[in-house]
């Protein structure tokens, strides 16, 4: 998304040490920036996650009655659907843990009078989500 479309421009940021759009000087593109590139993903990934869970318990549904039968693969498909479903969900907590501050910073800051301290936190935080995802994968692969 273009910025120039907006009267932004990318510009040093003093307060996160690095060059993006001008933050402070368009109020709607960054409410725009927060909404498409961080609420968007969310309402996403919150959604689709939504709908694997219903399938997950209707699933389980089916298996429990064919679990009565003595069907071992059933079972076992749907404990492997559950360990999917729990990394998905950990890896949008994940997200969601990363990305709310930045989001919430960039928007109430607008007349820029949080530290720098604070932006460099949260800045740093929403890129380390990419990296610390693989902790998702070690922990609910167990």
């Amino acid at each position: 998304m273009p910025n120039f479309l907006y009267n932004g421009g990318h510009t040093f940021d003093k307060k996160n040490h690095q060059c993006i759009w001008n933050r402070s000087g368009n109020f709607t593109y960054t409410l725009l920036v927060s909404a498409v590139f961080i609420c968007g993903p969310f309402i996403l990934i919150g959604s689709c996650l939504l709908s694997m869970f219903a399938k997950i318990v209707a699933s389980k549904r089916v298996v429990n009655r064919q679990c009565n039968t003595g069907n071992s693969r059933a079972r076992k498909a749907l404990r492997e659907s559950i360990s999917t479903a729990k990394t998905l969900v950990g890896i949008f907590c994940l997200f969601l843990i990363c990305w709310t501050p930045y989001a919430i910073v960039i928007v109430i800051d607008f007349k820029d009078v949080l530290s720098q301290e604070v932006h460099l936190f949260v800045t740093l935080l929403a890129h380390a989500h990419s990296s610390a995802n693989f902790f998702v994968y070690i922990v609910c692969s167990r």
